[in-house]
């Protein structure tokens, strides 16, 4: 599915006919991704590039994934999310998702399966904000 991209100052907005995702970089090793509505494989594949070169630059990360309006996703974006992280586990501090959708819920619990419950998953808005911001705090002092 086409989509456009739009830079931000401290990260990007991609837009298509059925969704949009932003990514921002909040701090040296934390990443906060939104998707709304319809998460494509080509959303995942664009938001990994720019984890590559943040884990290149900050040598670890922390994601917060902010899918409360995400209403579903294609199966290969669960799929090359799935793999990403496994490969790159060992570099990343944690995985927290904030989910709505009983659709996204399924799939990150096929997702721990094969992780081995690394991402944190988080039904309250309130839970997941007050865990970013804290984690921001820190490492912003780090």
């Amino acid at each position: 599915m086409p989509f456009s991209r739009h830079d931000l100052d401290d990260g990007f907005a991609l837009s298509s006919r059925g969704g949009d995702c932003q990514l921002f970089h909040l701090a040296p090793g934390l990443v906060k991704v939104s998707y709304r509505v319809l998460a494509t494989r080509d959303f995942a594949e664009h938001v990994m590039q720019e984890l590559e070169i943040l884990l290149r630059r900050d040598s670890r990360l922390e994601v917060f994934i902010d899918a409360g309006a995400l209403r579903s996703y294609q199966s290969d974006f669960r799929k090359v999310w799935t793999a990403w992280l496994l490969q790159h586990k060992a570099e990343l501090d944690g995985v927290h998702i904030l989910f709505q959708s009983r659709v996204v819920e399924m799939g990150i619990n096929i997702a721990n399966v094969v992780l081995g419950d690394f991402i944190r998953a988080y039904a309250k808005r309130p839970d997941f904000e007050r865990r970013l911001e804290d984690t921001l705090a820190l490492k912003r002092t780090a």
